[in-house]
């Protein structure tokens, strides 16, 4: 199964607050599809089922949008990826749709 570089971006409302602001929860992941990509994101920031307190506005059914990265072979010469040239994805853990 080939996997790809994801980066999980929950947008700024969905993230928490502190005394400096929001707190990113951006991630790269490497992972097989987006799906994949948000389980193993919420692993990492130990989310888990029970995690719909007011202290996290991500609940297993929301949807966070979920980036693919594409990979450059080693010889590429330099160049810019737009944004136009990514699939975006909106994504839980059981489904994700591209945007």
């Amino acid at each position: 199964m080939e996997r790809m570089l994801y980066l999980v971006a929950p947008t700024n409302d969905q993230c928490n607050s502190d005394e400096d602001g929001v707190v990113n929860q951006d991630l790269f992941v490497w992972a097989t599809d987006a799906s994949e990509a948000v389980k193993l994101w919420r692993e990492y920031f130990e989310m888990d089922a029970e995690d719909t307190t007011s202290e996290s506005k991500l609940g297993l059914d929301e949807h966070v949008r979920v980036f693919e990265v594409p990979i450059m072979p080693a010889g590429a010469p330099s160049a810019v990826v737009g944004w136009d040239d990514i699939h975006t994805y909106s994504a839980t853990i059981t489904e994700r749709s591209e945007s």
